[in-house]
Parts: structure tokens; C-alpha cells; sequence
């Protein structure tokens, strides 16, 4: 049966081309559960700023003093220069040594969500 998705024939028995075969992912047979445990954290924990109300924090940040935001600020811009490295170099070679679709799945969430810099 695989055969059939990863062959695309021609007018004749002789015009036969090798195709590249796209299994989707089946997340209710896990090969590794470690991979299914991942994913599951991650889909949960992810969040955007649109979901998240950061204009709670205006209070705590106006008594902050000013080097103490200068600080956060620093924080914060190096952790998104971080991220951006990740998701831009680091993540997209880790998924290329992943052992099942799932570990690859897992590392393509990773790389997303390091992308997302709010």
C-alpha cells in the first residue's frame, strides 16, 4: 500500500517517478511516550500576548525605580534576542537529528513558539 502513495505513474508501466512519501503524524500511537508527554506540556503551556493581560503589571512597573526597569528591559531584550536566535538557527538543526515524526513535531513547536516574541 505505501508503495502506491510514493510512485507517481505515467501513460505507460515504464514512466514511474519516485515521489517523497508524507506520513502524518498518529499522536494516539506514540513510538516514544517521552515524545507524546512533550508535546502535550508544550500545547498547554503555549500563550500569546493577546491571551495574556500584561497591563496587569502596569502598577508593579511604574513603582519600579528606573534602573530597576532599565534592568528588566535589558532582560527582556536579551532573552528575545535569544529566541529569536534559537528559533531562527538552533531549534531547525536539532529537529534535523530527531528520532520519530513526533520528536521532529516537538521540536518544530519549540522553534515556533521561540518565534513568537511578544
Amino acid at each position: 500500500m505505501t508503495e502506491f502513495f510514493n510512485k507517481i505513474e505515467g501513460s505507460s508501466l515504464n514512466d514511474v517517478t519516485d515521489v517523497k512519501y508524507y506520513k502524518s503524524i498518529n499522536w494516539n500511537m506514540s513510538e516514544d511516550v517521552l515524545d507524546k508527554m512533550t508535546w502535550e506540556k508544550l500545547t498547554s503551556q503555549f500563550w500569546l500576548d493577546t491571551r495574556i493581560p500584561v497591563s496587569n503589571d502596569r502598577k508593579d512597573w511604574r513603582e519600579m525605580s528606573e534602573s530597576e526597569q532599565d534592568v528588566v528591559n535589558k532582560a527582556l531584550a536579551g532573552l528575545t534576542m535569544l529566541d529569536t536566535l534559537q528559533s531562527e538557527e538552533g531549534a531547525s538543526k536539532v529537529s534535523d537529528f530527531a528520532h520519530t515524526q513526533q520528536e521532529k513535531a516537538v521540536m518544530k513547536n519549540i522553534e515556533f513558539m521561540e518565534s513568537v516574541n511578544v
